[in-house]
């Protein structure tokens, strides 16, 4: 890959921001200084009278992938302003070099709009990495997680109350119990999540601190786990409620969560990602914190982020409210128009809402579903009052019965309220019945899907199987089967319940149906519902064309087309010609947002491993 030199000097974050540099990772915390004052669209320098109407950055001699209505290819593309001003051949896009445009020849490499992650929680996993408990990265077995354990005791000896994150249900036969954290921690108040974060383990402290005993009853949605005389084992499936009286001793500076977001940033950055749908957890704090990104030129990723919502009228009033009130920092960099709501829990828990029973292997008895967060009738209430207020809903169901609820309340939306342009989302969608297939793209309701989850993966699959029995497991993530009824769906990974969030990873497991990774790809055991995979280019779509519909700029970003933002990714192969199964081992050689180069990579290939 090719600069050329009589565009500037080679890249530092110092010569970035005189218009000359392409940067590497180090861009976000060099930024900082070389922001104020100076456009969000790209740091450019003034330049001189000759370079009025030349471009900022040209991209020459690639293949120029732009996934505009016409699937047309290009060779060269020209941004200025942070907005694309040219895009066909070399030879036509010589009239936008002048002498501050920045020229990076290409040398054959192929060009896409950045990637969209469709389904994101944001800066959790740099938080908790570095400030709680961390057990993702530690072999699933107790020896090694008691271990990790003993080094926390050591290094926070006056920490009384611990998150914890992490804990892989396969260590364990069954479901864990207090005894596993009291063995090592007994001290202290200690709650860790597991993998989903839908499920959670705590200790006997943290059980006396938050009132959990044998007559607590389970609440809306959520299952205790109890001994066979009815007593409070320490695993908590869907109990969100239970455990906010812990998180009331444990919080973040607004220093820690500014450096975490900008972690976050350069990672997402580095996968060519340059927007995401923060599904849940948003708060005027968190719009603010990003208006105040976007005004230092420090944001390089467009954000989408909404609250969570209980079920109830009052709750959805509140969010709305607060959502009217953030419109003051909608822009190109934020949109604030989703409210997120969780209407079942999760397979390995045994808590998401089922049609019909849950296995005996499940252990919750015969007869057995699982429950919903709330009744239809609720339901549709808040779904309704969100609607009417203009909002797209996102709700979180993972079993067939949520689907079915979240299906009848956006068609109850729909009659109150009258068809809009709605784009409500169904996070998910693991299993449906087979007529909701159909009625969840008449209703144009959008799938934000996470395709690496539809091979057999090694954290979710065993249990989920199990819990479901071999006949269920095989229906779920039918994507080509949705896909053929007309849902639009996006990709993710619920970052961070599952770490690799790369979108190459996930376009590659999402046309084979297997392990997208070097150690894994050919073995038949990762293999899941060959007959539900689907082409290379629909899962490009899941993550540019369709995340962008998803979050209303499918007019601003998602193609490479005049007058578009300038956000796209240089990739080091093009996904089109090379073996399905390359996909995941190709670089990502730059990362442009804005019209801004924010990460240069090198590689053109890569190893294909896990995150961790």
């Amino acid at each position: 890959m090719a600069v050329d030199s009589t565009a500037g000097t080679k890249v530092t974050p110092e010569s970035f921001c005189n218009g000359h540099g392409v940067t590497r990772r180090t861009f976000l915390a060099g930024s900082v200084a070389c922001a104020a004052g100076l456009a969000l669209a790209g740091c450019n320098a003034a330049g001189t009278q000759e370079d009025e109407g030349k471009a900022d950055l040209v991209l020459k001699n690639g293949v120029v992938q732009t996934m505009d209505s016409e699937d047309s290819v290009a060779s060269a593309v020209a941004s200025k302003d942070g907005k694309i001003v040219f895009v066909g051949s070399n030879e036509g896009v010589e009239k936008y070099v002048g002498d501050s445009t920045k020229v990076i020849d290409l040398e054959g490499a192929y060009v896409l709009p950045g990637f969209i992650d469709g389904h994101n929680h944001g800066s959790d996993q740099q938080l908790q990495k570095k400030y709680n408990l961390y057990l993702k990265e530690t072999e699933p077995n107790v020896g090694a997680y008691h271990e990790v354990m003993k080094k926390f005791v050591e290094d926070h000896p006056d920490m009384e109350y611990v998150p914890g994150l992490g804990l892989n249900l396969n260590a364990f036969d069954g479901f864990p119990t207090s005894a596993f954290i009291d063995e090592v921690m007994a001290d202290k108040i200690v709650w860790i999540n597991d993998m989903s974060q839908h499920g959670c383990l705590l200790n006997a402290r943290a059980l006396e601190a938050a009132g959990i005993t044998k007559d607590t009853p389970d609440p809306a949605g959520g299952k205790i786990i109890r001994d066979t005389e009815g007593n409070p084992t320490g695993y908590l499936s869907d109990c969100f409620s239970l455990t906010d009286v812990l998180k009331e001793h444990f919080s973040y500076t607004d220093e820690q969560v500014y450096a975490a977001f900008k972690e976050f940033e350069a990672e997402m950055n580095s996968y060519g990602i340059t927007a995401f749908q923060m599904a849940g957890g948003a708060s005027d704090k968190v719009w603010k914190m990003v208006n105040d990104l976007e005004k230092s030129g420090e944001l390089s990723m467009r954000v989408s982020a909404g609250p969570f919502v209980n079920f109830s009228e009052d709750d959805v009033l509140e969010a709305v409210k607060s959502l009217d009130d953030a419109q003051k920092y909608n822009s190109d960099w934020q949109k604030t128009t989703l409210i997120k709501a969780l209407l079942d829990g999760v397979p390995e828990g045994a808590t998401a809402a089922l049609s019909e029973p849950y296995t005996e292997a499940a252990g919750m008895g015969a007869g057995y579903c699982g429950p919903a967060y709330t009744d239809q009738e609720t339901l549709n209430k808040v779904v309704a009052i969100a609607d009417k207020a203009g909002y797209q809903v996102e709700l979180h169901a993972m079993g067939d019965e949520a689907v079915h609820m979240s299906l009848d309340a956006f068609e109850y939306a729909q009659k109150e309220n009258g068809k809009r342009d709605a784009r409500h989302q169904i996070a998910h969608a693991t299993l449906m019945r087979d007529e909701d297939i159909q009625r969840m793209a008449d209703l144009e309701v959008i799938g934000a899907m996470q395709p690496m989850w539809f091979y057999y993966d090694p954290f979710f699959s065993y249990m989920e199987e199990a819990n479901f029995g071999p006949e269920r497991f095989a229906k779920e993530y039918r994507v080509k089967t949705m896909l053929d009824a007309g849902i639009v769906m996006t990709g993710s990974v619920d970052y961070p319940i599952t770490l690799e969030v790369r979108p190459l990873t996930g376009i590659q497991a999402g046309a084979t149906q297997q392990s997208p990774f070097d150690e894994g790809e050919n073995d038949p055991k990762t293999l899941r519902n060959p007959n539900e995979a689907v082409s290379v280019m629909d899962m490009i779509k899941f993550y540019t064309t369709n995340g962008a519909k998803a979050l209303f700029m499918e007019d601003k970003i998602g193609s490479i087309e005049k007058d578009k933002l300038a956000d796209m990714v240089v990739l080091g192969q093009n996904l089109t010609e090379v073996d399905v199964r390359q996909v995941a081992n190709t670089g990502v050689l730059y990362t442009i947002s804005g019209g801004r180069v924010v990460y240069e990579g090198g590689d053109k290939t890569v190893a294909a491993l896990p995150i961790q």
